[in-house]
């Protein structure tokens, strides 16, 4: 785990999908190839396709939970097709988590600018009379966005492959 910028007083968090709220294979994402979703044992979901698997860790759901009650918004902001995003959401029954003011999922060929999209979200909701400054935003993703994020002044971790979000979550939910 790598927190470049300290976690300061945080009203939103945005997740990355693939290798941040689920588990799969190192570069692999859920909407590589357009496919069926089949959930099994409740926390994983195999790609009909050619059989990948994307792995929720089981106390994720109450991680999400424990932030919300504590007046924490989720987001997310993912590179991939929307609607496999929305429909791996539902099957790990973590859907109700994020509301779709606070997500912004796109598929670029390319490196996505996720900062770029975190902003786009905050933009929307300042329209709507919701105030969050980037000071005021984590952003956990797998990748490293460290220097983009240092930029605009959001708060960034990274989460490498052996580490796990819940552990982070849990750490976040004591502070």
């Amino acid at each position: 785990m790598n927190i470049k910028y300290g976690i300061r007083k945080i009203k939103i968090i945005f997740f990355d999908g693939d290798n941040t709220l689920w588990k799969t294979l190192p570069g692999e994402f859920i909407s590589r190839i357009p496919s069926k979703l089949k959930l099994i044992n409740n926390h994983i979901i195999i790609r009909s396709a050619d059989g990948v698997k994307f792995i929720l860790d089981r106390k994720l759901p109450s991680c999400l939970k424990s932030l919300r009650e504590k007046g924490i918004l989720i987001g997310l902001i993912s590179d991939n097709r929307e609607e496999m995003v929305w429909r791996a959401l539902k099957l790990f029954k973590i859907d109700r988590y994020f509301n779709k003011k606070y997500v912004n999922i796109r598929f670029f060929e390319g490196p996505a600018p996720k900062i770029k999209m975190i902003s786009e979200v905050l933009k929307g909701l300042k329209r709507k009379k919701i105030k969050i400054q980037p000071k005021e935003v984590l952003f956990i993703d797998d990748k490293d966005y460290s220097q983009e994020a240092y930029k605009f002044g959001v708060s960034f971790i990274q989460l490498r492959e052996d580490d796990n979000i819940v552990n982070l979550l849990q750490s976040i939910l004591k502070s």
